[in-house]
C-alpha cells in the first residue's frame, strides 16, 4: 500500500489524501512542489534506511514522457476512457476499487477520463494509472446496497469530495452502469 501512495504522488505530484478539500491554488501548489522533493531527500538519505529498489526509483520520479491512452487492457478487462465510449456499442469507462478513508474501507465506483503509462528509471515494467471521476461512496447518501440481491444503486450526480482521481490500473475492477429505479 505504501508503494501505491507514494507512486500516486510521486508519479504526477498532484494527489492527495487528506482529510479535507484541497482545490485552491496555493495547496495544490504546494503538494505538486513539496512532496517530490521531499520524498526524494528522504528516500535517498541512507539514515532512513530506505533500501527497497522500486520506492528508490519512485523517488526520482518517472521519465519525463508519459504515454496516454483511449483504451487499455489489464485485468482481462478492456478499458476505455469516457470520452472514447460516448457513440460506441460498448461502454468500458466504469471502474471499481477498494479504498480507505477516514472512516475505513469503502468502494470507490467512478468513470475513467484519462488512462497514463508511466516509465521509472530502474523499474522493469510500466506503470498504467487511471485518471478518474469518482462517485460518493459514503453509504445511503452516494451509494446504496440492496439488501436482498446486493445490487450497488450509485447516485451519479453526487460526486467524491476529496481530490483523489489517482488509481494503479492493476487494482481497477470494471463495471457498467445501468439506469435503474429508485430502490
Amino acid at each position: 500500500m505504501l508503494k501505491e501512495g507514494l507512486l500516486m504522488y510521486t508519479s504526477l505530484s498532484i494527489a492527495t489524501r487528506s482529510s479535507h478539500i484541497l482545490k485552491d491554488p496555493i495547496s495544490q501548489t504546494r503538494i505538486h512542489g513539496e512532496f517530490p522533493e521531499w520524498f526524494r531527500a528522504y528516500a535517498n538519505d541512507k539514515a532512513n534506511g530506505v533500501t527497497d529498489p522500486d520506492l528508490l526509483s519512485l523517488a526520482w520520479g518517472p521519465n519525463s514522457m508519459v504515454k496516454t491512452w483511449h483504451k487499455y487492457y489489464i485485468n482481462g478487462y478492456k478499458f476505455h476512457t469516457k470520452a472514447w465510449s460516448q457513440g460506441k456499442k460498448t461502454i468500458n469507462s466504469g471502474v471499481y476499487v477498494k479504498g480507505v478513508t477516514g472512516g475505513g474501507e469503502d468502494d470507490f465506483y467512478g468513470v475513467i477520463q484519462h488512462i497514463f503509462e508511466l516509465e521509472y528509471y530502474k523499474l522493469p515494467h510500466k506503470v498504467a494509472l487511471f485518471y478518474c471521476q469518482w462517485f460518493d461512496p459514503k453509504r445511503n447518501r452516494g451509494t446504496k446496497i440492496h439488501p436482498q440481491y446486493d445490487i450497488v444503486d450509485i447516485k451519479m450526480n453526487r460526486e467524491y469530495d476529496l481530490y483523489d482521481p489517482f488509481i494503479i490500473a492493476q487494482k481497477a475492477r470494471q463495471v457498467y452502469y445501468v439506469p435503474s429505479p429508485e430502490m
